[in-house]
């Protein structure tokens, strides 16, 4: 059975509907398996070789792109030219890098819909890079990242690299830092508490990375789905009585287990929500930029 590729042309609803198709499989799977699950985690160091050549075919395309431009003579215009260059093809690096991450995560999603699709589950130790290519026929920038890796990559790998391209490709927008713009000004007090805000940072440093950028993502969700449209009067007044903690317990974990609030201050309130999830981003974003990505 092969499937036609506009017959894998969706609209997604977001990160939640993939985590719906990797729930069902693994569910599906369960039923023939004896309560196996049909994904399991790739190792960092495949992951790492991953990144790695996301890297290495961005920068040949970037290279191939930018090539006549390093042919600049040396003289003050050229000099100032030669700034402007370095300047134009980082920038190109940086889309082009961007569109790759994009265009292989957007073939993971493809296989992860054709699975749950597929009459039969195919054989999770089949290799990612055939499934794509011969059963899927995807667009060859979709699946062209791992064909140097199809000995060590498998259908089994698939969520665990859609996450890891998710992370990538969200935090290469680098706009997961700020708040929703259509975020109530009642939620989105400053916190002016130095020992509060030193407690936030703190949170972030004890935490597992991978559990709080899961966090970060269903915290970022709940914002957007409750408080940027939110018609309960009541609420907003009493923003200021009210625990944040409370909310994040009850009302916007998902997928992240409820112990990562065990230290999550409980002081802060309702209305200082938004400045919180800056707080705690930025955070996390300078561990990451003291750590690999992956």
């Amino acid at each position: 059975i092969e499937y036609d590729q506009n017959q894998l042309l969706f609209t997604f609803a977001g990160q939640h509907n993939i985590r719906n198709y990797v729930d069902e499989i693994n569910e599906k799977y369960k039923q023939i398996s004896k309560d196996k699950l049909y994904f399991e985690p790739c190792s960092k160091s495949l992951l790492e070789l991953v990144y790695d050549k996301l890297q290495k075919n961005s920068s040949m395309k970037s290279s191939k792109n930018m090539f006549h431009e390093l042919n600049v003579t040396s003289s003050p215009v050229a000099d100032v030219n030669n700034v402007s260059s370095r300047k134009r093809k980082k920038s190109v690096k940086e889309k082009n890098e961007l569109q790759l991450i994009n265009s292989t995560k957007q073939g993971i999603e493809q296989t992860l819909i054709a699975l749950l699709r597929w009459p039969t589950l195919p054989n999770r130790n089949s290799s990612i890079y055939d499934f794509m290519k011969n059963n899927l026929k995807l667009f060859e920038d979709e699946y062209q990242l791992f064909n140097e890796m199809k000995a060590n990559l498998f259908l089994k790998h698939c969520e665990s690299l859609w996450k890891k391209l998710d992370k990538l490709y969200i935090i290469k927008q680098g706009k997961w830092t700020s708040t929703p713009a259509l975020l109530d000004a009642n939620y989105n007090k400053d916190i002016t508490d130095r020992d509060t805000k030193t407690k936030l940072k703190q949170f972030v440093n004890q935490c597992d990375p991978e559990l709080l950028w899961t966090f970060l993502r269903e915290w970022l969700d709940w914002m957007e789905r409750r408080l940027c449209d939110d018609k309960s009067h009541a609420l907003l007044q009493l923003a200021d009585q009210y625990n944040l903690f409370h909310f994040l317990e009850k009302d916007a974990l998902n997928a992240t287990p409820v112990k990562i609030l065990e230290t999550f201050p409980d002081e802060i309130k309702l209305s200082q929500t938004g400045d919180a999830y800056r707080i705690v981003a930025h955070q996390y974003k300078t561990v990451l930029d003291n750590s690999s990505v992956f």
